[in-house]
């Protein structure tokens, strides 16, 4: 796993190489023999970009090749410093990322790109293939998750775009691997005996979820408007889509309050978590986050999904949970064959 690196090295790389160029969402110093450095800002939150660093070439007059040797989480500040400024301008005639992209580059995502041919071009590279989109429309964003991909979104050049990522691993969980705290275990035998007023529900109509979700994070959050209105069509009109979306919640039966829960989405035999929530102002609360997970899984297993999809494996929940942590390769081997299948239907019936 790469070490973080320093800031002082990052800033001197940007004093060594200053952008010069702001290309669409590329900052570019000035080419040397056809030759130089650009940057890549990816909007995380209010308060952290991810910067991407690296080499481009020039091919032609209309194309480049691009190779990033540097990823790394840094603050807004920092980023209002180095690249406020500079004005839209072209070191070339046109910017066109040409032949195959290498690791960490941000790729422009066309409807030709979205076929298990094309996605496999990327599964042997190290790091992260990230893709952007501002066509926030159903059957891309079915696409693309078909493919493997979990997209965010992201404000790149003051516009909101879908932002897809192939991960570089993913946290999956098979039911085998399932750990159940003798804490969680307690407060579940309460629940199964009817002695606890806590239980799970599942939505079709994602809207509780991402009133919660935006409540709990509020400006930090990655659901921007452009993706809850995505969701609310999945949501609407989820006849005409393989992909089942889900607001998942664990309540209190008695007060009706809302404890916990997640957004996310069964594709064939698979469920995949978005995002998720938990109120820790109620210490009487504590524990039941991870016993809201615990629930899902077992009505996942229930219901005959094959296995869960946890996304980025660096929370340490995921695996204390039980996951594992598959390569690119080893989760798409898995994931293209039981997607498949018919999506199988986790609702409910809590509308």
């Amino acid at each position: 796993m790469q070490e973080p690196y320093h800031i002082d090295y990052i800033q001197s790389l940007i004093i060594e190489y200053p952008p010069r160029y702001k290309t669409s969402f590329r900052y570019v110093s000035e080419p040397v023999g056809g030759r130089g450095k650009y940057y890549i800002l990816i909007n995380r939150s209010p308060y952290k970009y991810l910067l991407l660093f690296g080499n481009y070439w020039q091919r032609n007059e209309k194309s480049i090749g691009g190779q990033i040797e540097i990823s790394e989480l840094v603050s807004s500040s920092f980023i209002q410093d180095s690249f406020t400024g500079i004005e839209q301008s072209y070191p070339f005639e046109s910017w066109i990322l040409d032949g195959v992209v290498l690791p960490g580059t941000l790729v422009e995502l066309s409807t030709s790109h979205l076929n298990s041919e094309w996605r496999d071009i990327f599964i042997e590279h190290t790091g992260p293939v990230y893709f952007h989109t501002l066509k926030w429309d159903a059957k891309v964003y079915e696409a693309q998750a078909s493919l493997g991909m979990i997209a965010i979104s992201s404000e790149l050049s003051g516009k909101i775009h879908m932002l897809p990522e192939l991960q570089e691993s993913y946290a999956v969980l098979d039911w085998v691997n399932l750990h159940v705290d003798s804490k969680s275990h307690k407060i579940i035998k309460r629940i199964d005996e009817g002695l606890s007023p806590y239980i799970l529900k599942v939505y079709s109509d994602p809207l509780k979820v991402l009133y919660h979700l935006q409540n709990v994070w509020k400006e930090k959050s990655w659901l921007r408007r452009p993706y809850r209105r995505l969701m609310m069509e999945l949501a609407l009109n989820r006849h005409l889509y393989k992909l089942k979306l889900w607001g998942v919640t664990l309540e209190n039966s008695m007060t009706h309050e809302v404890i916990a829960g997640e957004l996310g989405y069964t594709l064939g035999r698979t469920y995949t978590s978005l995002t998720g929530f938990f109120y820790r102002h109620n210490s009487a609360w504590n524990n039941l986050g991870k016993v809201q997970l615990i629930l899902l899984a077992q009505l996942l297993k229930e219901k005959g999904i094959s296995f869960w999809n946890l996304g980025h494996p660096y929370m340490s929940y995921k695996t204390k949970l039980g996951a594992q942590i598959l390569s690119r390769q080893d989760f798409l081997r898995r994931w293209d064959d039981k997607v498949q299948a018919d999506t199988i239907d986790i609702d409910s019936s809590f509308d």
